[in-house]
């Protein structure tokens, strides 16, 4: 799919465009990606949703912060048990879907980086 505002040249395209020819995520109505807009949790929940065939309910809401995906993806992909942020970060580096972290936990999460991790937690 060929977005009006993202494209081959931008940062995590090929993650996007797998989780496009997959199925998982998708762009506006306007055939925009928006790229940079921050994810909000019913959003996350929606794609992972998306990507692993399972019901996910979720108790948080709002905007997805990095404290609130790492909880969400430790929990829903089995990663280990939910601890701190700093565990959370540490158990999602050991699997691969995050290589570094330069945000806080209340940082709100860009729609590509997103993104990125779910792609590297569905590839790893």
């Amino acid at each position: 799919m060929k977005f009006k505002d993202f494209d081959k040249d931008d940062f995590g395209f090929k993650e996007v465009q797998d989780l496009v020819m997959k199925d998982i995520i998708h762009g506006f109505m306007d055939n925009t990606f928006k790229p940079q807009n921050k994810i909000t949790v019913r959003q996350a929940e929606i794609l992972l949703e998306n990507s692993t065939d399972e019901e996910v309910e979720v108790e948080m809401e709002g905007d997805l912060t990095f404290g609130k995906l790492a909880e969400l993806f430790v929990d829903t992909l089995d990663l280990g048990e939910t601890g701190s942020f700093e565990e959370n970060v540490e158990t999602m580096k050991d699997a691969g879907i995050f290589t570094e972290v330069e945000y806080t936990a209340n940082d709100n999460v860009p729609r590509v980086k997103f993104s990125i991790f779910l792609h590297r937690a569905l590839n790893n």
